[in-house]
This record gives C-alpha cells, sequence and structure tokens, in this order.
C-alpha cells in the first residue's frame, strides 16, 4: 500500500512542477480554436495544449523512480501503450498548431496509427504471456474462454477507449475529471483481488498526475491536454482493464464515454449517408454548451455521472464476488 502511495505523491508532485514549468515558461503549442465553436470558446485562444505533456512526463519519472532497477511485464505493457499512444497524440497536436483552423491529422491516418499500436501493444502482452482470452461475466460470475476471438475484442476495446476519450476532450476538466472514476476503479479492483503489483504501480502513478494536470485545467484551464493526454488516458484505461481481467466491469463505467462516441458516430454516418446532421453539433457536451449551458455546469454533471456509473460497475463487482 506505501509503494502505490508514493507512486501517487511523486506522479503529482512531478506534473505539479513540470506543469509550472510549461505554463509560465516559453508559450508554446498553441492550437486555433475551430469555428463553430469561436462563439463560446474564443476566450481560451492562446491556451498551450501541453497538459497531456505534464501527467505523462510525471507519470514515467514516478515509474523510473520506484522501478530504476526494471519493472514487471504489467507496467512494461502499460509504459508501452503510455508511449505510444501520447506519441500519436502529440503528432496530431503539432498537425493542429500548424491550422489555422485547428485541424489536425486526417481521421483516417489517426485511425491507421490508432489500429497499428493497438496490434503493437497486443503483440506486447501475448510476448509476456499476458493475452489471454478468458472474460470474468459480470452477475453470473463465471469465466468463459473466447479463444480466438478475445484478441479481435480486446483490439476493438482499446481503439474504443482511446477514440471515446479523445471526442470527449472538449471542455475544461471534461475528459480528464470523467476519466478519474475509471482509473480509480481499476485500481481498486487491483487493490482488493490482490492482483498485479505493477498495475496498481502504475495506476497509483497515473492517477497522482492526472489530479496535478486537473489543478490547472478546471475552469479557466491554464492548459490543455491535447490529442497526446487524451489518447494516453483512453489507451491506459483499456489496456489496465485487459491486464486486470475487468474489461465488461470498466464498460459498465464508461457509461460517458459511450454516449460521447455514439453521438459522434451517428453524427458522422449520418452526414456522409444522408448528407444531414442528427444533432446540432457532436460531440454531445457541444451540444449542451452551444445551447447556452454553463461550461462548468455541464462538466460537473458530466463527472458526477462518471462516477455514478463506476459506482454502478464497483456494485456489480461486489455482487459478482459474492
Amino acid at each position: 500500500m506505501v509503494i502505490p502511495i508514493l507512486a501517487g505523491s511523486i506522479g503529482f508532485v512531478v506534473t505539479f512542477v513540470f506543469s509550472r514549468f510549461l505554463i509560465f515558461g516559453k508559450q508554446v503549442m498553441h492550437v486555433a480554436i475551430k469555428p463553430e465553436l469561436e462563439k463560446t470558446q474564443a476566450g481560451k485562444t492562446g491556451t498551450p495544449t501541453v497538459g497531456g505533456l505534464a501527467f505523462c512526463f510525471g507519470t514515467v519519472v514516478a515509474i523510473a523512480c520506484l522501478q530504476w532497477k526494471g519493472g514487471d511485464s504489467y507496467s512494461i505493457v502499460l509504459m508501452v501503450t503510455l508511449f505510444l499512444f501520447a506519441l500519436i497524440g502529440f503528432f496530431d497536436d503539432i498537425t493542429k498548431t500548424r491550422s489555422p483552423v485547428g485541424d489536425g491529422i486526417s481521421s483516417r491516418l489517426k485511425v491507421v496509427l490508432q489500429m497499428v499500436c493497438s496490434a503493437l501493444v497486443l503483440l506486447c502482452m501475448h510476448f509476456f504471456g499476458l493475452l489471454s482470452g478468458e472474460v470474468f461475466l459480470p452477475v453470473v460470475g463465471i469465466t468463459t474462454d473466447w479463444g480466438i476471438f478475445y484478441p479481435v475484442c480486446a483490439f476493438v476495446y482499446i481503439m474504443f477507449f482511446s477514440n471515446a476519450v479523445n471526442i470527449s476532450d472538449g471542455l475544461d476538466g471534461l475528459a480528464a475529471g470523467s476519466s478519474l472514476p475509471l482509473v480509480v476503479l481499476v485500481l481498486s479492483i487491483v487493490f482488493l483481488g490482490g492482483l498485479a503489483r505493477g498495475i496498481s504501480l502504475f495506476l497509483a502513478a497515473f492517477l497522482g498526475s492526472l489530479l496535478a494536470f486537473l489543478w490547472y485545467n478546471v475552469k479557466p484551464a491554464k492548459y490543455f491536454m491535447g490529442d497526446c493526454g487524451s489518447q494516453a488516458i483512453g489507451s491506459v484505461i483499456a489496456v489496465s482493464a485487459l491486464l486486470s481481467k475487468v474489461e465488461l466491469f470498466v464498460l459498465v463505467s464508461s457509461g460517458i464515454f459511450l454516449v460521447e462516441f455514439a453521438t459522434s458516430l451517428i453524427q458522422i454516418v449520418s452526414i456522409r449517408g444522408r448528407g444531414k446532421k442528427v444533432f446540432l453539433i457532436a460531440p454531445l457536451h457541444h451540444v449542451f454548451e452551444l445551447k447556452g449551458m454553463a461550461e462548468k455546469t455541464i462538466v460537473g454533471r458530466y463527472c458526477i455521472a462518471s462516477w455514478l456509473c463506476t459506482l454502478m460497475a464497483f456494485l456489480l463487482f461486489q455482487f459478482t464476488l459474492r
């Protein structure tokens, strides 16, 4: 218990200090506000998009300090995941800084990169013998073997979370605030189940780093996480759930991200298929914003909803254990 607390503390302190350097040092990584959001977000012009770099750096330093002799296979897989998906996001963020309207890399290229990185992460899991085909089913409390279908489902699982958190990152504190309950859920289940130390150590460092990031990201945000941060958060949540074998419980707790992802997907399919919009704008949180709901209200309610979904998932986990 002491080591994870230490990991979280180091992650928090390093991210907090590094954030101050990024925010108050030389201003870099400015992304233009998209034209359709200028009415509601014009005041955010000039805010640096470096938050993802800050909490990824804090996590890496915390793990390096506590596992300098070499981590176990679980923490290695999570570090590989963090690095690969943060790199995709960083590439996207750099591209956005060069666009007058805040456009990054094409959706097609982003999906291809995510597919490649998801496959590499699964290969890494397979190399360490961590890609089990077994899935624990809630309520009934039995474990089933999905065989050859499991890697395919795991691939889709990682793709979903990396995109869903990315899509949800649009308001100050929204993506990180809504993600915290999911990280806490996996961390809690790992402790209760006495699972691998590497998972708990990594997630504790990641949680501490995210809390430090939120210190500066709540409205008015001093910086944004950017795609570097959102890609990292989504992939880490997905892979930690796969490693802990609590995939379905985490899926239940991701209700907010499911809704955000679904609204964006429906909008894209409708525009490309019928040439019409279903929603005023997608994802859903921007609809509330354009209708005049205060940003703090939207973020606060999303975070509450995320905690409620996570509580439901945790109670489901407890009920299943009986």
